[in-house]
């Protein structure tokens, strides 16, 4: 029987794909180790808090009903005014935002309903799977790496703090934000649980067109970094299993993981990650589902 551990990378609302993958795979798929950062982190929590029912629970309890008369973008925009259920709403401070511009919404009642689904207790009492969940130390520049008995609110929320979006997570007077920006999510760590095979669940697409626009241009710079530590963790690895073939006796030391990608390969519009609109989180859900049919 395979070892196998499972990465949940970044991507706000698109991290519905990756619940409808998670929920719909058979009953006997085991992962010995979880890595997630952001929404990932969010999903790695419901499912090992819980079960597959508080993964559905939750993201089908999301957002709202958008009109469809209207353009999306706008409806995007109405949501920042008005907030979406269970997800966002306008800042209370609100003459700040034009003061210090650092975020736009405030995310309590995301952490609240959060709160509300997941049981850290169960997470802290873990033997397997062992789970990580990554932020960023925005005065170092570094990853901050939690595990199962450190797993709380507060580092999970720090997890998922998307700059200009939410606000900064403050533990222990140090400022995190969202852990993509230097893991998305930490697969090296995974390594130590002799895994032999890792499946890697991307919400963020890689490539993409030559940015026309400032919107286009901001969208391309995120998509770049979200996936840059994420493709030089997977590059070192590929490394790795290279000189296990190169190298007489580099299997007594490493044993070479065989690495699958789960992508989200939609047409998707830039802003989407932000946009809590029930009808993409079930279209995001039903096509997560479509590719653990695939597995």
């Amino acid at each position: 029987m395979k070892n196998t551990g499972l990465a949940l990378c970044g991507g706000g609302i698109l991290g519905a794909f990756q619940a409808g993958f998670m929920y719909n795979l058979p009953e006997q798929t085991d992962f010995s180790c979880v890595s997630g950062a952001s929404i990932g982190a969010v999903n790695a929590c419901l499912l090992y808090s819980g079960n597959k029912e508080t993964l559905k629970n939750f993201w089908f309890n999301i957002g709202d009903d958008m009109p469809d008369i209207t353009p999306s973008l706008f409806n995007l925009n109405s949501m920042f005014i008005s907030g979406a259920k269970n997800f966002t709403r306008p800042r209370s401070d609100f003459w700040n935002l034009f003061l210090d511009g650092l975020h736009i919404t405030d995310c309590s009642p995301f952490i609240k309903f959060i709160s509300k689904h997941v049981d850290f207790n169960k997470i802290n009492s873990l033997n397997s799977p062992i789970i990580y969940i990554s932020a960023t130390d925005i005065q170092k520049g570094t990853d901050k790496l939690f595990t199962n008995k450190e797993i709380n609110i507060d580092n999970l929320t720090a997890s998922f703090s998307i700059p200009e979006i939410f606000p900064f997570k403050y533990i222990d007077d140090k400022a995190y934000w969202d852990g993509a920006f230097t893991r998305n999510p930490a697969l090296l760590p995974m390594l130590d649980n002799d895994i032999d095979e890792i499946w890697i669940v991307k919400l963020i697409k890689q490539q993409g067109a030559i940015p026309k626009t400032k919107d286009e241009l901001r969208l391309r710079m995120n998509e770049i970094t979200f996936n840059n530590s994420l493709r030089l963790e997977i590059d070192f690895m590929r490394r790795l299993n290279n000189y296990c073939d190169k190298i007489p006796g580099m299997d007594k030391h490493y044993r070479k993981i065989t690495i699958k990608t789960i992508e989200l390969d939609m047409e998707l519009e830039p802003y989407y990650p932000l946009y809590a609109d029930k009808k993409l989180i079930k279209r995001l859900w039903d096509y997560g589902a479509k590719k653990a049919m695939d597995i």
